[in-house]
């Protein structure tokens, strides 16, 4: 078969493995090796049973070849340049515009397992949506902060090209109390595993009876797509990589072990022994030295790691945004216009918040502190 073959049968059946399987065999044959290990050691660790030994390894392998050929992979494809996450060997999101998807953008789908795709400059409309090829395997859609009202939902109603769509991202809208008989009331939606709906100035009332409808499945959470991975750098947070192919991040008293895709893999804390040392300097000394052994029982080495938002039992941690954001939830006024923009820059540059027991620090999508 050809590559383009090969590709299509990809994009027409995106949770099989073996047409990912067959075009790493291709890869093989045609001089690309290393992106052949790739496909195999990603489509392996999707099968692997939960935190196994194996599964750490073949994440802490894929991790190594991504850093060293990801800029390569992705030449020539725009839409994939802002957070791209790869699934079993493929990228499987793409940010888009309407004039985009209506011209190369739209052409991806036909060799690409496109699931998730973030839409933007809508303008209020959800019309472009229609420029989605119909023959699409869309589980998940994003049109956070697209000025869109009620009636894009409704719209949206009528749509029967999108059969797999079960996320539905509607952050910083400006969708009010009109929109819940739409959302409540239509098959498009309500067949729908997840609606995310912060920032839109909606009354309480409202979202309550969203709740109601849909239980768990609205939420009204400042956060990204759960896939998105955060960059942590060891010059302002301490992180690095452990023993067992593991990421490690250290706040004070407290550890988060990651597996190399970025997932949680547990927290552990320790209670440093201060006893018979004076409060000061002395406490000071000692607990950086317990802490620096702690690190070396880990096999800590200071690293650049990658991980998705998580946080401590605390509540320390990569976290979704802090009070300025909810400012987005009212109906009007310059306050919420102001704190729009503020959202349109965090989505436009990556950015995210890093919470210190109260206090926070917000960093760029490369782990380099923006603002404390």
């Amino acid at each position: 078969m050809t590559e383009t073959a090969l590709l299509r049968a990809v994009a027409r059946h995106p949770d099989e493995d073996t047409p990912r399987l067959a075009y790493a065999d291709w890869l093989d044959e045609n001089g690309e090796p290393t992106r052949a290990e790739f496909v195999r050691a990603q489509v392996e660790y999707a099968a692997a049973p939960a935190d196994s030994p194996r599964r750490r390894e073949v994440a802490f392998r894929s991790r190594q070849l991504l850093d060293a050929h990801e800029n390569d992979w992705l030449a020539g494809f725009e839409a994939y340049n802002r957070d791209p996450f790869w699934r079993r060997g493929f990228v499987e999101t793409i940010e888009t515009r309407p004039g985009d998807l209506d011209g190369e953008d739209g052409k991806l789908f036909d060799t690409n397992p496109l699931r998730r795709v973030f839409v933007r400059a809508l303008d209020g409309k959800a019309d472009a949506l229609e420029l989605i090829p119909r023959d699409n395997r869309v589980v998940a859609l994003d049109m956070t902060a697209n000025g869109l009202t009620a009636n894009a939902l409704k719209k949206m109603a009528t749509f029967t090209h999108l059969p797999h769509l079960r996320e539905l991202g509607l952050i910083v809208n400006n969708l009010t109390d009109t929109a819940v008989k739409v959302l409540t009331g239509a098959d498009f939606f309500r067949r729908l595993s997840l609606i995310r709906l912060a920032g839109n100035p909606m009354t309480r009332a409202a979202r309550d009876q969203l709740r109601d409808h849909f239980g768990d499945r609205v939420s009204f959470d400042f956060e990204r797509d759960p896939d998105r991975l955060y960059t942590i750098q060891d010059d302002y947070l301490t992180a690095g990589w452990g023993r067992d192919h593991t990421q490690v991040h250290q706040f004070g008293e407290l550890h988060a072990i990651f597996d190399h895709a970025g997932t949680l893999l547990r927290t552990e804390a320790k209670t440093f022994d201060l006893a018979g040392v004076s409060w000061g300097a002395e406490q000071n000394k000692r607990r950086a030295e317990q802490r620096r052994e702690w690190l070396a029982e880990l096999g800590w080495l200071s690293a650049t790691i990658k991980v998705k938002r998580f946080t401590f039992p605390h509540g320390e941690g990569l976290t979704p945004f802090n009070w300025w954001a909810f400012e987005c939830d009212r109906r009007s006024g310059a306050e919420r216009r102001e704190h729009t923009a503020w959202v349109r820059r965090w989505l436009d540059n990556g950015k995210y918040r890093y919470d210190f027991g109260g206090d926070d620090a917000w960093f760029d999508c490369d782990g380099e502190v923006t603002d404390t």
